[in-house]
């Protein structure tokens, strides 16, 4: 008898764990942010590249200059031509 309660009230637990609403751990909260961050506020970077690796006083600087945007380094081709160095 003492055995059968002891079992339906761990089965009781069990099936209110089980069906008891849960809330998002801080952790998770986070990640998501940071995730809907990186997607809505990618990290913009900007390459330049030259001609040679050193210039005397008088050269014409010859350069390219690239933008990246997000963590995969994909090219962001934009509509404006001015990159302010």
């Amino acid at each position: 008898m003492k055995r059968a309660i002891v079992i339906g009230s761990l089965a009781a637990v069990f099936l209110f764990m089980a069906f008891s609403r849960t809330e998002i751990s801080p952790l998770h909260r986070l990640i998501d942010g940071l995730k809907s961050l990186a997607e809505y506020h990618p990290q913009e970077k900007v390459y330049l590249h030259t001609d040679r690796p050193w210039y005397n006083v008088g050269d014409t600087l010859w350069f390219k200059g690239y933008v990246t945007i997000g963590g995969g380094h994909h090219l962001w081709f934009t509509r404006t031509t001015c990159l302010p160095i």
